[in-house]
């Protein structure tokens, strides 16, 4: 297995996928499952799959999991930290045998997928706690490889900009470029969102720029001189609001121009519910005098 550590937002799903491409399996599935987006009841069910009537709500026709769907191929398991610790054991015990058993099944399948897991979280930490299993720990962590936040990678930031130029210009049938003085503007700045926050702006100004080149005066107020070096000094707890804020912003725009939540959506490329829970998230409390 490989492990790749680092700060929310710095490309590890990136990385996964472009360790998928570069290698022999790159012909055969990458599967990927978020451990923090799905409930502890129903993990089980989705990496080792089920047969039918395994439990209430299950297919008649039984379903393969995400171990089974990347045979051959590759499983990228971002936020490990929060597989709950039953499951843990169960899937130590498929690493250590390269064999799984579906929910509810009596019949062990073999497979051979490579197991990339991520996490933001310190799992040492988590170990001393005893909320993380020791020996999946020390399984896990045979490559470790850790990714530096964007801020400490200054020389990727226009490569990275021209990757995601690239795939949103061939999602919006677009043909747009970055002016010199717009590269040099974004490379100054922190990116304490790390590289999902310049993914979010490229497309941001990919939909809401007229005209092909991305000049300096259309990326956000934040991207100015005097912004910059004031952002440099916002202390950390802070940059959670910035990124929210600059998020809620480029939302709001997106429904402006396009007259509603829905078509906002289609651009964004997620669904009209995503949407509304993104805003519902976004927006501030309610206060109740």
């Amino acid at each position: 297995p490989l492990l790749i550590t680092g700060k929310s937002g710095v490309g590890k799903t990136m990385i996964a996928k472009l360790i998928h491409q570069l290698s022999d399996r790159r012909h055969f599935p990458f599967a990927d499952l978020n451990c923090g987006a799905i409930t502890a009841s129903l993990i089980e069910s989705e990496l080792f799959g089920h047969e039918s009537g395994a439990f209430t709500g299950a297919s008649h026709k039984g379903k393969k999991g995400l171990f089974e769907i990347a045979d051959k191929g590759t499983l990228f398991l971002d936020e490990i930290g929060e597989i709950p610790l039953p499951s843990q054991a169960k899937f130590l015990k498929f690493l250590e045998s390269m064999e799984l058993m579906r929910v509810g099944g009596v019949k062990p399948i073999k497979i051979n997928t490579r197991i990339i897991v991520a996490t933001n979280r310190n799992l040492e930490q988590m170990v001393e706690e005893r909320t993380f299993r020791s020996d999946l720990y020390f399984r896990l962590n045979v490559v470790p490889l850790e990714i530096p936040a964007l801020s400490e990678r200054k020389e990727e930031i226009v490569p990275l900009a021209a990757f995601f130029l690239n795939q949103f210009n061939k999602k919006f049938k677009t043909c747009k470029i970055l002016s010199k003085q717009a590269q040099n503007l974004i490379c100054e700045y922190a990116f304490p969102g790390n590289v999902r926050e310049l993914e979010n702006l490229i497309k941001r100004l990919i939909t809401m720029t007229e005209g092909d080149i991305i000049e300096a005066e259309h990326l956000p107020s934040i991207f100015s001189r005097k912004n910059i070096l004031r952002t440099d000094s916002i202390k950390k707890e802070n940059y959670k609001e910035t990124i929210n804020t600059f998020e809620l912003k480029t939302i709001n725009e997106l429904i402006k121009k396009y007259g509603s939540q829905r078509k906002a959506a289609k651009m964004m490329g997620i669904s009209q519910s995503t949407l509304s829970r993104k805003l519902k998230n976004l927006l501030p409390p309610l206060i109740v005098h």
